[in-house]
């Protein structure tokens, strides 16, 4: 059984980043304390696309939270749902219960293959109006339509994100730095006395807190006074991507989405992906990078990931 994570972690309900951590470590630690290119951000990304957790990163030295429970259709199958968020270690007895005691309802549970990743838990019905008595009865939320579409369709753009930045009129703080490289797509030691940003665009850059031992993110630039503002990692690496004019997500034929790992999406996206098949991503290595491999995803909803993140489709049938 691989639900031991996320019962441990919702009988805490509310805890800190190092906590996380710290548990991941302890509880596989050949999988986080090895060679492996998994790393602990890597699995609290795998989870939060999965509605198992939530995090708050804006201030200290981060937050997370365990997802309420929820019933979530599948879109490719209306008759299909998958129950994520909180666990006890009698939720699935209590649902295996259930379902047997209704017509026309099976369920499947399938481990996979992270074994952090808590087991996949799906409901096939062959009456749609019957996952709201489950939901009912297992004390989950539930939405009739299919939380990934709605989840999608609510998430902002980037010039949503960017029209609500707080700039600050002052150089950045002299910590340890690195700036984002859109070639590379990676973080790049500089020395912040000898960088000299580009006066149309903001770069990216990141200073590691010496206070909290974690590192911060901000957009600077000289435009033509030094300005910065604090922003989440994930949205400013797409954002430095669209002002390079480089386009990073490749999609194929048979509905996969892949996402360079250097570039992780925001948290909302890769929520809305996820719950389109119940799984996480599958780690793939593609083009000489690594890739975070989405599965069953429609194409308009790949279209629209891209669309609002500012990206447009490259088309990869090797995926």
């Amino acid at each position: 059984m691989s639900d031991h994570l996320i019962i441990a972690l919702s009988q805490r309900g509310v805890f800190s980043w190092a906590t996380f951590r710290d548990i991941l470590e302890e509880m596989f630690d050949d999988m986080f304390l090895s060679d492996s290119l998994i790393k602990p951000s890597h699995g609290l990304k795998i989870l939060e696309g999965l509605g198992f957790i939530s995090s708050n990163f804006n201030e200290g030295s981060g937050q997370l939270y365990v997802c309420p429970r929820t019933l979530v259709r599948i879109p490719s199958n209306p008759r299909h749902a998958i129950l994520v968020g909180h666990r006890t270690a009698d939720t699935q007895i209590l649902l295996e219960t259930i379902c047997k005691s209704i017509n026309g309802v099976t369920l499947d549970l399938q481990k996979n293959k992270l074994e952090f990743v808590p087991d996949r838990v799906m409901i096939s019905v062959e009456d749609e109006s019957v996952f709201l008595e489950i939901a009912n009865q297992v004390e989950a939320n539930y939405h009739p339509d299919p939380s990934s579409w709605r989840i999608l369709q609510f998430a902002g753009t980037l010039d949503d994100y960017v029209n609500k930045l707080h700039w600050e009129n002052r150089p950045p703080y002299n910590w340890e730095r690195s700036d984002f490289n859109t070639d590379s797509i990676n973080f790049v030691p500089v020395n912040p006395n000898n960088n000299q940003p580009l006066i149309n665009n903001s770069v990216l850059i990141q200073l590691k807190n010496p206070d909290y031992g974690r590192h911060e993110f901000y957009l600077y630039r000289n435009n033509p006074s030094q300005q910065i503002c604090k922003v989440d990692r994930d949205w400013g690496r797409f954002l430095s991507l669209f002002e390079a004019n480089k386009n990073v997500l490749l999609f194929s034929n048979s509905n996969k989405l892949a996402v360079p790992k250097q570039a992780l999406l925001p948290s909302i996206f890769a929520i809305g992906l996820s719950m389109c098949s119940g799984f996480p991503p599958s780690d793939v290595y593609l083009n000489n990078k690594s890739y975070f491999v989405y599965q069953n995803i429609p194409r308009e909803f790949g279209e629209l990931v891209a669309t609002k993140l500012g990206q447009h489709l490259i088309f990869d049938n090797t995926i």
